[in-house]
């Protein structure tokens, strides 16, 4: 790189810098010169000229102008234009770049220190300001088994006061923007306990901070640049950071060079000094020693931007997944099915020869509803490579149980794979990889490819959710308490869950908190873990030594609880056994199901034939009857014609008879030699009994003519009487067959049957079928997936020696290691597929997927769920998307629509730059589910007060609300489509404040808190208090400034205290917006409007001008909800109507 100035003395720039402070050419060089000098009359002239340029909007834009024609001359730039691609990939990576530039304007924040350290802890935090350093002099001792990091924070930028000035540059639309509060580090460093720089990356570099200026001065183009920046940064932070002392001795990171790299970091983003804090400290980090490297660097930017370069460089390189093409909308059906009208399709969709051979046996045994099924069976129908699944649903409409379907179905499909195996070892082969450990190794074995593609990996960009489907999958109330036999792996996951489980079917993983505490407790537990467990099962005794607590002598070795309670096989030759009785166990009941949904699907199959049976028959009776009409008939005739000929011949004997007796008085020769008159007499009567014989002969041969052609027709159409006769008796004996199966099947099947009238049902009333099979089948269905999961158990156990093995490098993964060569890297996606042998799946939030999965490759897990996928921007996605060969996303973007911080003007310009749809692939309007909508060849559509929209396949039988929270709902968001199949519950707080209702509070507000409302909520409490009855209740409003007041005035008020177990935690866990509580539910809700001043009538309308918050809101009431607010300003207030129409007053 050039250095104009390299020769200029510090003098020289200063003066020049004096007399040419408007040349932004010049302030430019002086920048880039200054970069490269150490001392302090260096420094400060640095900062005067960076300060110069801050303070300058059109310095700034010429500064960046004219490193972007540097950048030009010094590397060639990739345009998209230039790449190999074709048009529709283009498109492709158009959307992620335009993601990618909305992501990089997308910081991690915090308020206090203490939240970017482990567990929130304030001791964790140690200021950098002045003093001595944490790692000086003797430095700080770690926790036993862990080693001592420190993340240094190189300042922070203020991300309200950046908003706001993005807002005021682009301006906002949106009435209720979300705020993002606190403080973004600008930069981070991690060193030892030394003081010394890990292993290079040792810096993350906020791309917040690196693109607020160029998003401030318009330069939106810049923003697609952010990972060459990144690098370049790193670098330039690291050769300041890394000093050296004598002899190239690596030296401990000093004060000095901590506030270097401060300003350097701030000097080089140009960032606007009043947005910047000098916020020099350090968080301590204790990193368990069994882990091994160092940790990874604190989360600075946006938790997508790695997978979204990542799916860049994939479409650049013409790699694209098909399920990725699918999401980018580059692939789109060539056919669309509209379950709402097409009634063939939806038939055909819960046909039993869809069904899996198997179903989660849930508590009640209650089965799966229409849709429901249908949904199960259209995944396993269409996703049978890859692809995508979109189901909407509606509140209340049980995805999560539909879910467990999935799961068990994904889980039976592997058992079945596993079977291939005389002996699970062989599944394992020897790669030659191998990891020191201690005094011995870990050998890393390939796991075999037809056990592969079973990985289920669910995701959500919702913690709770996350949590809720991970605890609730293993729950013992999952499953019926009629099958006590289902336990897999259970003291483990009651261990690893905290609670009484079923078995080990699922994992909640993301973050390093819960990958340390799952490592912990599935791993090294030394009663439950699965190190212990597996090495017991191959053949190595595992005992714990019961010591005496005041002596610390060994009282008596134990075996440890894992062994005894999940009933670990002593040696591997027990296990091969226990292997090769249950899978045959196993295939038997996989056979048996499959041969008894095949036999439904033939009942289905003449239900279907009825139709065509019945023509048959009709059209077979109808042509044997017509037939033998046209028989008879011409039989008649026939007779006819016979007896004519009979008559004939009669007439013909007697014109003979008469001839031979007129020959009799022929006269003598002598009176016919002289011609005597009765000679010629007698000739004329003899040629007139002649002739008449000629005609009769004539006569008698026409009508042997027509009678032999008369004869010939009776008998060709008495031929087809037979046949149509025999064909008659066939149909009819097919239908009668036909009508008995479906009869007696119907009688067998009960009302799960589906008939002929399904077709011509009204919609509603055929939704709370559960199609085809009836109790005695579905119970086959339930010992197939119990069966599953005792063939994984005996799997893993008879491969116990090779499957340790792949478990412990895969722990030493997840704990952050790195692969010291390319060869074993490439088996981490084995390591992977161990750990889901053993949990078959495992959750996370979007937010976690790159960290913890950044080295999977495209398509190397079977599944991704994603669940409440309306939350979720379509950007969030994609990392989980890209590694997945399938995808269900369930969601309904009736709900909660995704949390944007960003000026709404600011965003759609980014996609406009960038040529993308706004409206389909930008937040809030977009979210993954409606973009994972648009993939579907199965559809639905609601008509609502928003207009026309198209969702995937729907969910529509209801069983959380009551009236009328139900009615509302559907009203609003449903196009009255929803099914109600709740009834009335207990509600202690509606028998004592009453039926649902509207409390008209007439009160005036200039921040749209209205202390009035807030007094009849603590009236109500305290009410429900006096009866001691549980508040089993959420309190919510549309605006955050409402839900702040009625936090603080609850809490002030110490009204929880004495009535429930942490008064202190309560109003921030049951009061908050509505944007807070999807996916929740509870007895009753009090509804908190808030705006009540006439003047704030666009908060109000921005509230009820889509469904979404008013849905969440009233969805979240079993029983009862309370609205609190003033009516007459909210029931003008768009669909705020509907509620005032169904509460009284």
């Amino acid at each position: 790189m050039k250095r104009p100035l390299f020769n200029y003395t510090i003098e020289q720039l200063e003066l020049e810098y004096k007399s040419q402070k408007n040349n932004p050419i010049l302030l430019l060089a002086l920048e880039e010169e200054l970069g490269f000098r150490n001392s302090a009359r260096a420094e400060r002239l640095l900062n005067e000229v960076l300060l110069t340029i801050s303070n300058n909007k059109e310095w700034h834009q010429e500064s960046d102008r004219i490193e972007s024609e540097r950048t030009k001359q010094d590397q060639p730039k990739v345009d998209i234009d230039d790449l190999i691609l074709d048009l529709s990939d283009k498109e492709g990576y158009n959307v992620i770049s335009a993601w990618s530039a909305l992501e990089v304007l997308s910081p991690q924040t915090f308020i206090k220190p203490q939240q970017l350290a482990q567990n929130g802890d304030v001791k964790l935090v140690a200021s950098l300001q002045s003093g001595a350093l944490p790692w000086e002099g003797l430095g700080e001792k770690s926790k036993l088994n862990y080693q001592l990091f420190y993340h240094i924070i190189l300042g922070t930028i203020k991300v309200s006061e950046s908003v706001d000035l993005l807002v005021k540059v682009y301006g906002d639309t949106n009435e209720e923007k979300p705020a993002k509060r606190g403080e973004a580090p600008i930069a981070s460093i991690i060193v030892n306990n030394k003081g010394l720089l890990v292993e290079a990356p040792a810096v993350s570099i906020s791309s917040f901070a690196w693109a607020l200026p160029k998003a401030l001065n318009g330069n939106l183009s810049k923003l697609g640049e952010w990972s060459q920046a990144e690098k370049k940064l790193q670098e330039g932070l690291e050769v300041i950071l890394r000093g050296k002392g004598t002899e190239d001795e690596v030296l401990p990171l000093t004060l000095n060079q901590i506030t270097d790299a401060y300003n350097w970091i701030i000097d080089t983003l140009a960032l606007p000094a009043n947005l910047v804090k000098p916020n020099l400290f350090a968080i301590r980090y204790y990193h368990y020693y069994k882990s091994g490297g160092s940790p990874e660097g604190l989360l600075l930017n946006s938790f997508y931007l790695r997978d979204l370069e990542l799916t860049k460089k994939l479409i650049k390189e013409n790699k694209i997944t098909p399920i990725l093409k699918k999401y980018l909308g580059l692939e789109t059906p060539i056919k669309e099915y509209n379950l709402f009208e097409n009634r063939k399709a939806l038939e055909e969709a819960i046909s039993p020869q869809n069904f899996p051979p198997c179903r989660w046996p849930c508590e009640g045994l209650h089965p799966l509803v229409l849709l429901q099924q249908a949904a199960v069976n259209l995944t396993f129908k269409n996703l049978k490579r890859n692809g995508i699944l979109p189901v909407n649903g509606p509140p209340g409409t049980g995805k999560t149980t539909l879910l467990r379907d999935i799961i068990a179905g994904i889980i039976t499909q592997r058992a079945e794979a596993m079977c291939a195996f005389d002996d699970p070892q062989k599944a394992f082969a020897t790669t030659g990889q191998k990891i020191n450990v201690g005094q011995g190794w870990l050998h890393l074995y390939k796991v075999d490819q037809s056990l592969k593609g079973y990985e289920i990996l669910i995701a959500s960009s919702n913690n709770k959710a996350v949590e809720n489907v991970s605890t609730e999958l293993p729950a013992i109330n999952a499953i019926s308490s009629l099958f006590p036999e289902l336990r897999y792996y259970k003291i483990l996951s009651d261990v690893l869950h905290g609670k009484e489980t079923w078995g080990l079917i699922a994992a909640v993983l993301g973050n390093g908190k819960n990958k340390n505490l799952f490592i912990q407790r599935f791993w090294w537990d030394k009663e439950v873990g699965m190190q212990t467990y597996l090495a017991e099962a191959s053949g190595n005794p595992q005992w714990i030594e019961e010591k005496n607590p005041e002596t610390g002598e060994v009282v008596k070795p134990r075996k440890p609880k894992a062994i005894i309670n999940d009933n670990a096989p002593p040696n591997a030759e027990t296990a091969i056994l226990i292997w090769r009785k249950i899978r045959q166990d196993f295939k038997n009941l996989l056979a048996d199901s499959r041969s008894r949904l095949a036999a439904l699907e033939q009942v289905r199959l003449q239900v279907l034939a009825l139709p065509l049976l019945r023509k048959n028959e009709d059209e077979n009776s109808k042509n044997s009857a017509v037939l033998l009409t046209r028989y008879t008939k011409e039989k008649v005739e026939l007779t006819s014609i016979e007896e004519e000929h009979n008559q004939s011949n009669i007439e013909k004997q007697y014109i003979e008879k008469r001839i031979e007796l007129h020959k009799q008085i022929k006269p003598g020769f002598f009176k016919r030699l002289f011609g005597s008159t009765s000679f010629e007499i007698w000739k004329l009567k003899q040629a007139e009994l002649l002739n008449e014989l000629e005609a009769k002969l004539l006569v008698i041969k026409d009508i042997y003519k027509r009678e032999n052609q008369k004869s010939n027709d009776v008998k060709l159409l008495f031929s087809k009487y037979q046949s149509a006769q025999i064909a008659h008796r066939k149909s009819l004996s097919e239908l009668q067959a036909a009508n008995d199966v479906v009869v007696k099947s119907a009688a067998k099947i009960g009302n799960h049957f589906i008939n002929e009238d399904f077709v011509g049902k009204e919609f509603k009333d055929i939704q709370l079928i559960a199609p085809w099979c009836n109790f005695e089948m579905q119970q086959i269905r339930d010992k197939v997936f119990i069966s599953a999961m005792k063939v994984h158990k005996a799997f893993n156990d008879a491969a116990a020696q090779k499957l340790r093995h792949n478990l412990g490098v895969m722990m030493m993964v997840l704990s952050g290691k790195k692969m010291a060569d390319k060869e074993k890297e490439q088996l981490i996606p084995d390591l992977w597929s161990s750990l889901f042998l053993v949990v078959p799946s495992i959750s996370t939030t979007f937010a976690s997927i790159e960290r913890m999965l950044g080295n999977m490759p495209p398509e190397s897990l079977g599944w991704v769920l994603i669940d409440e996928a309306g939350q979720a921007v379509p950007q969030a996605a994609v990392g989980a998307i890209v590694r997945a060969k399938r995808a269900v996303v369930v969601g309904d973007p009736f709900q909660i629509e995704p949390v944007v911080s960003l000026p709404d003007i600011l965003t759609d310009k980014i996609c406009k730059h960038f040529k993308i749809d706004h409206n389909r692939f930008n937040a809030p309007i977009s979210s993954v589910q409606t973009v994972a909508d648009a993939t579907s060849a199965y559809v639905a559509t609601f008509d609502s007060s928003n207009g026309f929209r198209k969702v995937g396949v729907p969910l529509l039988v209801h069983r959380r609300c009551t009236e009328p929270m139900f009615t509302i709902s559907n009203l609003v968001a449903y196009d009255r489509k929803m099914v109600q199949a709740k009834k009335i519950g207990s509600s202690p707080i509606r028998d004592l404040i009453g039926s649902s209702k509207w409390f008209n509070v007439n009160s005036d507000s200039a921040d749209k808190w209205s202390e009035q409302e807030g007094e009849l909520v603590i009236n109500m409490l305290l009410k429900i208090k006096e009866r001691n009855l549980e508040p089993n209740l959420y309190i919510i409003t549309p605006f955050l400034i409402v839900a702040e007041n009625l936090r603080t005035l609850i809490y002030e008020s110490r009204i929880m205290h004495g009535w429930v177990e942490d008064p202190d935690l309560w109003p921030n866990e049951r009061i908050g917006t509505v944007h807070t509580v999807q996916g929740r539910e509870a007895e009753a809700v009090i509804f908190v409007l808030g705006a009540p001043a006439a003047g704030q009538k666009g908060a109000r309308n921005w509230a009820g001008s889509k469904p979404n918050i008013l849905n969440v809101a009233v969805t979240r009431a079993k029983e009862v909800i309370y609205v609190i607010g003033n009516r007459s300003h909210w029931e003008s207030a768009g669909l705020f109507s509907q509620l005032s129409s169904h509460l009284p007053k």
